[in-house]
């Protein structure tokens, strides 16, 4: 069963939004129908900045549909052969801003369906139209690191709060976390050096 992941970045030198859609067990994947909704306000993109990711290898075709004006992208990639490695991105997405004042904005991006071998290949927990936790939302520009956050690294109760953490949410990350446990405790500190 594959797994996918929505990440970004902000490219300072090329003043773009970097937004690869990750995706693992990525094992014989043909083909894939990629849904995503942003805001034509703050962001805009054509079919030029998109195109198939790395775990393609170079071997796969894209055919996409950008619709400018309600900020809907349909993207469909494809292979005469089968994926052979198991992890990569699927799919490159490069955003641009509307308008200077759009960096003080909110970014929201909407992945809302990411379809393998026409719905052969299952996904755990496939996104959906509306709020999942696959969407990307930052407050503005500023708020994005200039590097990849790399998401899918994370395990996999973090890959959900990472984006949307709030401290009131603190004793439900734990729970999760102790659950999937099996010694039945908490293993951290996630980044030890800044630790006290």
């Amino acid at each position: 069963m594959a797994a996918v992941s929505l990440d970004a970045h902000w490219d300072h030198q090329e003043k773009r939004l970097k937004t690869p859609l990750h995706i693992e067990d990525a094992e014989g994947v043909r083909a894939a129908e990629i849904r995503l909704q942003y805001d034509p306000s703050v962001l805009s993109t054509d079919e030029l900045q998109i195109r198939s990711g790395s775990v393609w290898n170079g071997n796969a075709s894209v055919v996409v549909n950008v619709n400018e004006e309600e900020g809907s992208i349909i993207a469909f990639v494809f292979s005469a052969e089968p994926i052979e490695q198991a992890d990569g991105d699927l799919l490159e997405v490069d955003f641009a801003l509307a308008s200077a004042r759009a960096k003080r904005k909110p970014i929201s991006i909407d992945l809302q369906k990411v379809e393998l071998n026409e719905g052969r290949i299952e996904i755990e927990t496939p996104p959906v139209v509306g709020t999942d936790e696959y969407d990307l939302e930052v407050p503005s520009i500023k708020d994005l690191d200039s590097e990849r956050r790399h998401d899918h690294l994370l395990p996999p109760f973090l890959q959900r709060w990472h984006r949307r953490f709030d401290p009131t949410h603190i004793d439900e990350l734990m729970r999760e976390g102790i659950g999937q446990q099996k010694s039945g405790c908490f293993v951290g500190p996630l980044r030890p050096a800044l630790s006290i």
